[in-house]
């Protein structure tokens, strides 16, 4: 059992070197018999106080594992050594699959907390931005939503000044024919001589009558360029 213990601690020492600069992680290695320290590969960032040669107080993960065959993983907080720590231990076993000792692991947890907390950070950031981003999109729905009433309203209002154009035009071309009915009932009146002098009357009414409706719908701005020509031509007559 001694020689085979000795040939593993043999191989710890060599090899445990080379896997401590695997890990980016500080971490140390140790490896005991059934009651003390025989190996150990500390690193400055682990905790420093255990040497070869210390007796197992039977409390420790390394104890555990051997006592209850199995895998033994304990996570100490900051408080212990300043700084987070994890140490998993295995048995070690013989030929005969009698426990011998014990290898152990110590991890210096610094990195990985710092790591997990800027991950945390970053996460809630995301989070701040989804938020904010989704209030974006909402205030862009708001806007277009408005616009598209408005859009709505502008043709709705065009649609309507439209149909008041059409009812400008219909005034518009009955104050002209008016205007003509009453120039030619002038004419008429006048060839009449004094027979048609009460006629006449009216058709001078019925022209005043036009270029008034043609009148008041200038006088409200309704009346166009070409409008106005309706209007000079009444005052010829």
């Amino acid at each position: 059992m001694e020689n085979e213990l000795q040939e593993i601690v043999e191989a710890f020492n060599k090899i445990t070197p080379l896997i401590q600069q695997l890990f980016a992680d500080p971490i140390s290695f140790i490896i005991t018999d059934r009651e003390k320290v025989v190996g150990l590969l500390s690193h400055s960032k682990t905790p420093q106080n255990i040497s070869i040669g210390d007796k197992l107080t039977g409390e420790e993960g390394l104890s555990l594992s051997m006592k209850d065959n199995r895998f033994v993983s304990m996570v100490l907080p900051k408080e212990f050594y300043g700084f987070s720590f994890k140490g998993v231990s295995i048995p070690l076993k013989d030929s005969n699959n009698t426990i011998i000792g014990a290898l152990g692991i110590g991890i210096n947890l610094d990195r990985q907390n710092e790591l997990a907390d800027i991950s945390h950070n970053i996460s809630g950031s995301l989070d701040q931005l989804a938020k904010a981003i989704s209030q974006v999109t909402a205030g862009v729905l708001d806007i277009a939503n408005y616009s598209k009433q408005n859009l709505e309203k502008m043709d709705k209002t065009k649609l309507e000044t439209q149909n008041t154009d059409n009812v400008l035009d219909f005034i518009r071309n009955v104050a002209g024919q008016t205007n003509l009915l009453g120039i030619n009932a002038a004419i008429e009146a006048a060839r009449a001589g004094e027979h048609g002098r009460g006629f006449g009357v009216v058709a001078e009414e019925i022209r005043k009558l036009s270029s008034s409706s043609a009148d008041s719908i200038k006088d409200r701005g309704y009346f166009t360029d070409h409008s106005k020509s309706y209007s000079q031509c009444f005052r010829e007559y």
